[in-house]
């Protein structure tokens, strides 16, 4: 047994270095059976914990950490690991060899940070997070060290990084070396955006406004709720609500472009979600995010309110304000009022080159350019283009029936000052259509992908493809559309479209993104004992996090191909934004 402990402490010391208290050691041997030995004590234990990383968290995007760290844990239970000093009580190990490891995908500089902070000190009543898989780790906060070393190992060409843990993001501004983190940002990409920028606002007074404006290009998320601040603090439980809704202006002041974001709760009157939507659209924000009420069985036991008739009250209402605005509203889940495939213009931000031109909310985009285009992934992939050319656009829109022809011109310098879309300073951005907002396109990409993994089972005979239920009927018309494509088929009378509940969540819950194995298992099951018994199951992807194909919980999606006994294939498809 000792013998074969050393022979593995040997391979498993080429990769990492083993720590006790904060600091590194090198282990001399290993006694079996011997006393542990006292681990530091707890204030100093306290201190240096911050800056390592529950090995949990890991265990979606890179479960070989969670592994070594399982490892190191039966090895601790055995025996006691032996320095020149004396026994030592190893709790913690880093990584060697870092540049093998910077090999995940991370689009932007401030994605391979990773969470700023795990922490939040507002109890938001409409928070579904209470109770949720990522909450079973301990929070941390992202450390001046660390963040020094993932800039270090980021590749913006590549645009990989370090493995990121998964955990619940909290309040950024609780940090308390975040600005010192973004300065290290900025000197390691001059002229990148910096974004992920998520707060409830509390934190965000005049000093710390006009410190994070010298960083600029930014690039602020931030929680308004309610523009009363009695029913901001009744509703969000975090104090210091006068500043958070003083934010808005100070952002607006230093030329910082900012989403603000509203969660209309039921205990919030619709008439306070409808001035608060006003206040912003006032503040000139760069588009109003209206996030869906949305619960689980876990944050809410006894459900706040049931079924669809708040989501239609609050829907009523955005579609008679929507005229009235100049922002663009932005609604989550984004399929529920907008269940169309074809290239519908949801929004033009303020001051952009679409907003100069006229095109307004509801134009559908017919062609670009003279190039046909038929869903709103089609017309994003050519308007990206022309921008990325360098060169306007020419639209050819429907509005209201009839046919309309639109040209965009973008020659904004840099010192220009066309706020929000482009403050004074900000480089444009290809990404923003000239100013065009879409929301989450169908990805008719994934339709093509499931034809072809179905061409390549011909043996089967039932194919059951999950989907969800605002994504079900997008699916038949995009299905529908793709049909009339030649050289486009699919065995429609082998495939049968279902959608499995969210029976792990429960809840209101609705975004496929969210799902876990048990739930396309428990659906499944169920479906047998109704006597439809698929021969290949058609999933997409996007439940899973990274490349080993693991939900939310950690659990692997091979398991549902176990437990049911048929072939299960996931469909490439995009997460959508929440």
């Amino acid at each position: 047994m000792a013998r074969l402990i050393r022979r593995q402490m040997g391979i498993l010391l080429r990769v990492i270095t083993l720590e006790a208290g904060g600091a590194a050691i090198q282990p001399l041997w290993f006694g079996l059976g011997a006393r542990p030995a006292r681990p530091a004590p707890a204030n100093l234990r306290a201190k240096f914990l911050r800056e390592f990383q529950h090995m949990g968290s890991y265990q979606y995007l890179e479960p070989r950490l969670l592994m070594i760290g399982r490892l190191l844990e039966c090895l601790r239970r055995m025996g006691v690991f032996l320095s020149a000093q004396g026994p030592v009580t190893v709790d913690g190990f880093r990584l060697k060899n870092l540049s093998y490891w910077a090999r995940y995908h991370c689009e932007t500089v401030m994605g391979s940070l990773g969470c700023l902070s795990g922490y939040c000190n507002a109890r938001c009543e409409f928070c579904f997070r209470y109770g949720s898989m990522f909450q079973r780790f301990p929070h941390r906060i992202l450390c001046r060290s660390e963040a020094r070393t993932r800039l270090k190992y980021y590749d913006p060409e590549a645009k990989k990084g370090l493995p990121y843990p998964v955990d619940d993001t909290g309040e950024i501004f609780l940090n308390r070396a975040l600005l010192e983190i973004l300065r290290a940002v900025r000197a390691r990409a001059p002229e990148a955006l910096i974004d992920d920028l998520t707060t409830h606002g509390n934190f965000l007074d005049a000093e710390t406004v006009r410190r994070l404006a010298e960083l600029k290009p930014v690039f602020v998320v931030i929680s308004l709720n309610s523009a009363d601040p009695a029913l901001r603090a009744r509703l969000m439980r975090g104090g210091r609500d006068e500043v958070g809704i003083r934010a808005f202006s100070l952002l607006r002041e230093h030329g910082i472009p900012y989403i603000g974001s509203i969660v209309p709760w039921p205990t919030i009157p619709l008439e306070d979600v409808e001035n608060s939507i006003r206040f912003l659209d006032a503040a000139e924000a760069y588009l109003i995010r209206i996030c869906l009420p949305s619960f689980t069985r876990h944050s809410h036991p006894t459900a706040p309110f049931k079924g669809w008739e708040h989501w239609e009250k609050l829907g009523a209402m955005i579609e008679r304000i929507r005229p009235e605005l100049s922002t663009p509203l932005l609604i989550q889940p984004s399929w529920y009022l907008r269940r169309e495939i074809r290239a519908h213009v949801d929004g033009v931000i303020r001051n952009s080159p679409a907003f100069h031109a006229g095109l307004r909310f509801g134009d559908v985009i017919l062609s670009v350019q003279g190039k046909a285009v038929l869903t709103r992934q089609d017309a994003a992939g050519e308007l990206v283009r022309r921008r990325r050319q360098g060169r306007g656009a020419r639209l050819m829109i429907l509005r209201e029936g009839k046919r309309r022809r639109v040209d965009l011109a973008e020659d904004l310098r840099a010192a220009d000052d066309c706020y929000p879309y482009k403050p004074a300073g900000y480089q444009p951005d290809p990404r923003m259509l000239f100013g065009i907002h879409f929301i989450d396109p169908f990805p008719l990409d994934s339709v093509v992908a499931m034809a072809r993994i179905i061409r390549e089972h011909p043996e089967a005979r039932r194919i059951a493809v999950m989907t969800t239920v605002l994504g079900e009927g997008l699916f038949r018309k995009a299905l529908g559309l793709l049909m009339q494509s030649p050289g486009f088929n699919l065995p429609l009378r082998k495939i049968r479209v279902t959608v499995a509940p969210h029976r792990h969540l429960g809840g209101n819950i609705v975004v496929g993104d969210l799902h876990v194995a048990s739930d396309y298992i428990e659906h499944l099951e169920e479906l047998r004992r109704l006597g439809y018994r698929p021969d290949l199951v058609l999933i997409p992807s996007s439940f899973t996090m990274g490349e080993w194909g693991l939900d939310a919980l950690g659990r692997s999606y091979l398991d549902i191909e176990r437990e049911i006994g048929c072939r299960v294939e996931l469909v490439p498809t995009r997460p959508v934004k929440m």
